[in-house]
């Protein structure tokens, strides 16, 4: 062993036994190791020493960072990074599997089917990270592990932590950062400024070489390879392979574009247009603009009933595997939300049981109402007399659609005609049509599960729920629902008795025996018949989890089906859907939960924060600006509590003992420490708050239950709370007296006055108030609509939210409990995540924290998938 080795052996050794050298590459050296704190085996990657001198070890573990948190089934993740000895060292898992490359040149070419199942499921990869702002910039077949025949992407991110953190230096000391046979053309003429098209391109260049057997562009020397990609145009993928269908060669050429912007715009359209069955997912030629029909009821019922005679009730042909855009008129594209009372927990879509008629709400006139397609024509239909309609679901015979209208439910005759009233409702979250003279309903925000006569005329009583279930679908035997609870985990219902199950990864298990571990998130989830769940998860993913319905049994593990889903904020309603000939529907988007966070400064601009995109809420700044406590969640957390350090970009994970879902509720006005509120890890039970300090050291519990957005005053011995269920306002002790002091008005998210002097919180009437503290039994309004408001550093103004625009307020207090307020100015818009949770946070110069989603997309883009649920079992395999 040489004595470097041994120098580096020696300085991992209480954290890793290095065992032999796997392999060598430009940037660095492999080891076989085993991680002796978890016993497992771990790839330890050491980078090469003369790298290591140049780029420096505190920038490259910053910038490495960004990509500690990427999670997704086809990327392999990091384990842990450092720096000892003056050597740079990151270590993922080790896989016993061989690489693409071992492969290709054990086989050359692959089949056709292998070839672009590969590369679709590297384009979901590709997706999910190049939404969390990741560039890989060094794709190649050495860099894809294959692991019981599906791909795992390696290295993602390292070269862009190499290239960030030593810049023109690398350069200057004959370092480069890619691989010429894979390098697109902006990264090969040395551009800086790279985005994921240079993924695309290299995508590309691995689809090309697993179907020809050579990458698209050779030569001698690196210098040789670079000429020739930047002048020279790839052979026709069909003069070199026969076998390549017209759309997958059209599809990776596009790819190859030496133009950015003539390649996809996303991995995700990349994957789409290799399963497409036109040319690259273009539009096709000669097709009939999308038009849109509003009729009368009669006029619309026979037109309809007449198309329907002509095309039969016959199941749209589910041709396997196809995949297609569909586009909505400009006039009747889709309203994503609605105008429901709680539109994060419903959907703006419905597909027919046959596959053959989308049922969709489309912005009308200052209102939405419910259109209708047939998916083999290009007519949309608005249905007269649905006003304010939200949430469409079918009938099981696809004669009718059931849906919301301000606290109505109301159905109508997928046909046309007049909408028919069939009862009052109380903040919805879901229903399903069970069966020809009964509805699902579950209303109450979740909390309440009632049947409706689908005849009108009331309801059958009423059963309460111990915590909130929404998004009902009906499991075989109609004795049974699947949905979830208001944490996201996925749960089964008792039509019967109101019982509620958790499925988890150990199976399906009593509400109160559930682990941090055995947690299964996920939003909308859907049976299907054949023997699994679906579910919208994580940034946009759809997965599929084998599951014998008629027994609640798990049967398999979860895997990924299809990646770039929009799921909606707050409860995160995923938009899809399914018809029971296998076809499914859903709009292209991502998870509008995830997002970058920001400052949003006086003049209303916005920097960014150096973090990378994920799913963040309860932002809470320290009192000295410099740290920001936050929320973090994922598929595989429903809830933790993160510090980032904002000047230098670290991380610091608030352990917590006990099971439990944590959020930060309040810094003292010290900074030294965190009050951090305990959830059940996923009931809607509050278990009250414990506090810590910087170092994770716990000091006391606040055993108070059933309560919310607690806030610290600033005379560091009280706090304010709300009662979740009435809105109540109250002050107590941090320490010792229990009593509470009723604050006379009603609402959440407090926040005091720099003074201590006021309380001002979104009140339950959907403005914004103040109360004077101690009370004096007066309230003063401040806007009458907003939510969430913040005082400034001095006391002088008020923030607050209104949907996805911020206003403020000029306010004059007096020692002798005067207030005066002034009218509401505006202060920024933009696609800021609103939840229910605080999402905003006011630093000591008066800029405001926020998370920013990404901005909408296309209103009228759909994406059809034909054959989806003849795929599940390949993709998620039952062990029955």
């Amino acid at each position: 062993m040489t004595a470097p080795l041994d120098r580096l052996r020696a300085s991992l050794a209480d954290r890793y036994d290095l065992e032999r050298e796997l392999g060598r590459g430009g940037m660095a050296t492999v080891y076989l190791a085993r991680d002796r704190k978890h016993d497992r085996e771990v790839a330890v990657k050491v980078v090469r020493p003369e790298i290591s001198a140049v780029i420096g070890a505190e920038r490259f573990l910053q910038e490495i960072r960004l990509t500690a948190h990427l999670q997704h089934p086809h990327i392999l993740p990091l384990y842990d990074s450092g720096s000892v000895e003056g050597w740079l060292y990151y270590v993922m898992p080790y896989v016993a599997g061989e690489s693409l490359r071992a492969l290709l040149d054990r086989e050359r070419q692959l089949s056709v089917e292998r070839a672009i199942a590969l590369t679709q499921a590297l384009a979901q990869a590709l997706d999910y990270a190049h939404r969390q702002g990741v560039i890989h910039r060094d794709l190649k077949p050495e860099n894809v592990l294959l692991q019981d025949g599906q791909p795992l992407l390696a290295d993602f991110g390292i070269a862009l932590a190499l290239a960030a953190a030593g810049g023109d230096r690398l350069t200057q000391s004959g370092i480069s950062v890619g691989t010429p046979q894979y390098m697109s053309p902006e990264q090969a003429a040395g551009e800086r400024q790279l985005d994921g098209r240079t993924d695309i391109y290299a995508l590309g260049c691995l689809a090309y070489e697993m179907l020809a057997g050579v990458p698209p562009h050779t030569g001698p020397t690196a210098q040789a390879v670079i000429a020739d990609t930047m002048t020279a145009e790839p052979r026709p993928l069909g003069v070199l392979r026969r076998s390549v269908p017209t759309h997958v060669e059209s599809a990776i050429h596009r790819a190859l574009e030496k133009v950015p912007a003539d390649r996809f715009a996303s991995a995700s359209q990349f994957a789409g247009a290799l399963a497409a069955a036109g040319p690259a997912g273009r539009a096709r030629g000669g097709a009939p603009a999308a038009r849109t029909l509003v009729l009368g009821a009669a006029t619309l019922a026979l037109g309809l009933l007449a198309g329907w005679v002509l095309f039969g009730r016959a199941r749209v042909a589910s041709t396997p595997g196809r995949r297609w855009s569909l586009l909505l008129p400009a006039t009747a594209p889709i309203a994503l939300t609605g105008p429901g009372p709680l539109g994060t927990w419903q959907s703006a879509l419905a597909l027919s049981p046959d596959g053959a008629v989308l049922a969709y709400v489309a912005p009308q006139d200052a209102t939405t109402r419910v259109v209708v397609r047939r998916l083999g024509e290009d007519t949309s239909v608005v249905l007269a007399g649905t006003d304010g309609a939200y949430h469409p679901f079918f009938s099981p015979d696809g004669t009718w659609i059931g849906f919301f209208s301000g606290n109505e439910l109301r159905k109508v005759a997928a046909a046309g005609g007049s909408p028919a009233t069939l009862l009052k409702v109380d903040r919805p979250v879901g229903a399903v049509w069970a069966s020809r003279d009964s509805i699902l309903l579950m209303e109450n925000e979740g909390f309440n599960m009632r049947w409706v006569p689908t005849s009108g005329g009331g309801s059958d009583s009423t059963i309460a729920l111990t915590t909130q279930f929404g998004t009902p679908d009906l499991l075989p035997g109609g004795r049974w629902a699947v949905g979830q609870l208001s944490s996201g985990q996925l749960a089964v219902l008792s039509l019967d008795d109101g019982r509620l199950q958790a499925i988890t990864r150990r199976g399906v298990l009593p509400l109160d025996s559930v682990k941090q571990a055995d947690l299964l998130l996920g939003a909308s989830p859907k049976w299907v018949p054949g023997g699994h769940l679906v579910f919208g998860t994580g940034d946009g993913v759809l997965m599929a989890l084998p599951f014998d319905g008629a027994r609640r049994r798990v049967l398999g593990e979860p895997a990924t089906v299809l990646a770039g889903v929009r799921i909606e904020e707050g409860f995160g309603y995923t938009e899809y859907a399914l018809a029971q000939d296998g076809s499914l529907i859903f709009v292209p988007g991502a998870n509008q939960n995830y997002g970058r966070m920001a400052w949003v400064n006086r003049n209303g601009t916005l920097d960014t924060m150096p973090f990378p995109r994920g799913s963040y809420t309860q932002l809470r700044l320290s009192p000295d600006g410099r740290r920001l406590a936050v929320q973090r969640r994922d598929p595989l957390v429903s809830g933790e509590v993160v510090v980032l350090e904002l000047a230098t970009g670290q991380r610091q994970r608030m352990a917590v003992e006990g099971n439990y879902r944590t959020f930060p509720a309040s810094w003292t006005p010290s900074g030294n420490e965190l009050l951090i509120g305990l959830w059940d890890p996923i009931q809607f039970l509050n278990h009250g708050a414990r506090m810590y300090t910087l170092s994770g050291v716990p000091l006391f519990d606040l055993p108070v239950r059933g309560v919310s957005y607690m806030t610290i005053a600033p005379n560091s011995k009280d706090f304010a709370f709300s009662d979740w269920r009435t809105g109540e306002l109250f002050l107590r002790a941090l320490r010792g007296d229990t009593s509470r002091t009723r604050i006379p008005g009603r609402g959440f998210a407090s926040s005091f006055s720099p003074d201590g002097h006021w309380l001002a919180y979104g009140s339950t009437d959907g403005g914004v108030a103040v109360s004077p503290v101690p009370p004096t039994g007066a309230v003063y309004q401040v806007a009458e609509r907003g939510q969430q408001p913040l005082w400034s550093p001095r006391g002088d103004r008020l923030v607050f939210r209104d949907g996805r625009r911020f206003f403020e307020v000029v306010v004059s207090t007096s020692t002798k409990g005067g207030f005066r307020v002034g009218p509401p100015r505006f202060v920024a818009e933009g696609p800021f995540v609103r939840t229910f949770a605080w999402n905003h946070s006011m630093a000591p110069d008066g800029r405001l924290a926020v998370v920013v989603a990404r901005p909408e997309g296309s209103l009228r883009e759909l994406v059809v998938v034909t054959g989806f649920a003849g795929e599940l079992g390949r993709i998620a395999p039952r062990r029955d």
